[in-house]
């Protein structure tokens, strides 16, 4: 500001805490299916955070703000796993990972240079061996069945080997180059984010 009685000018800084502000090293916390809220105050402002996921669970991230936002989570090493918008005022849960005893990172940003408010909550739960074919009858050229949502299906049968991809409510199906037949086994594997999370053997 300018000092008129004294000719010269004196300079203000002011400053915001912000223990999650920056890279990684700063990163606070997350604690598993608590919820957190903070606020971006610069438009360069970016918060970080972490949460070490046990084996065999899955962690969904539940967001919302008031403002749009950019989520991205990735791992201990900054290589990104997978980004979302969070617009204003609309719960996203579009963001989840497969827990291997690793550390995953989150950072949030404005997509529009905005001051905004935010909320993270990172729902952890147990991985359960859920594989269910709701469809495979001898005679047919086809299979369904129910598992993990958006996970990767591969099914092998005999030396033949079919892959297919579960829906948001879980549920797959594959079309088949031959008939089942009465006696056969069908070996169902299931995987997510590259990690192995379920395994069934039918007859």
């Amino acid at each position: 500001s300018w000092d008129e009685g004294h000719g010269d000018y004196k300079l203000s800084i002011e400053s915001w805490t912000d223990d999650s502000w920056g890279g990684f090293d700063n990163a606070s916390e997350l604690k598993a299916n608590e919820k957190y809220k903070g606020s971006l105050e610069l438009s360069t402002d970016i918060d970080s955070y972490y949460i070490n996921l046990p084996e065999k669970t899955e962690c969904n991230f539940i967001l919302s703000s008031d403002k749009p936002a950019y989520v991205q989570i990735a791992d201990e090493n900054g290589i990104k796993i997978n980004d979302t918008k969070v617009y204003k005022d609309v719960v996203n849960d579009s963001l989840s990972v497969i827990g291997t005893g690793q550390k995953v990172t989150l950072r949030i940003w404005s997509s529009d240079n905005q001051y905004l408010a935010y909320t993270i909550k990172p729902v952890v739960k147990g991985l359960k061996n859920s594989i269910k074919l709701t469809k495979y009858t001898a005679g047919t050229y086809s299979i369904e069945g129910k598992t993990l949502k958006n996970s990767d299906v591969q099914i092998k049968i005999g030396k033949d080997v079919y892959e297919a991809k579960a829906d948001e409510k879980g549920k797959f199906s594959v079309s088949l180059s031959r008939k089942l037949k009465s006696k056969g086994k069908i070996k169902v594997t299931v995987t997510k984010d590259g990690v192995k999370v379920a395994g069934k053997t039918f007859k």
